[in-house]
């Protein structure tokens, strides 16, 4: 869910354990029991429009990154051209 966020912009709050949530949105990653922590952010996505834009371009950037297609490409040339046996 959170990788499909990030490539639209979308700021998502969630698990600070789940990859794609702490890469693509580092600042919004609170552990999954802290509801306060989560409500804070909430909050200040909806009153502060400099903090949203910054974690929605932050989230786009990261996600071309970590998982564009180009990403994706040389990880999978890298894994069918290296010799594991």
């Amino acid at each position: 869910f959170s990788l499909n966020c990030a490539y639209f912009g979308v700021p998502c709050i969630g698990n600070y354990k789940v990859d794609t949530q702490k890469i693509c949105f580092p600042d919004l990653s609170v552990d999954p029991e802290d509801v306060y922590a989560a409500r804070k952010l909430i909050i200040k996505l909806k009153t502060d429009s400099s903090f949203y834009n910054e974690c929605s371009n932050n989230a786009k950037i990261l996600y071309r990154e970590n998982y564009s297609i180009d990403i994706w490409k040389k990880k999978m040339f890298n894994i069918l051209t290296t010799d594991k046996l």
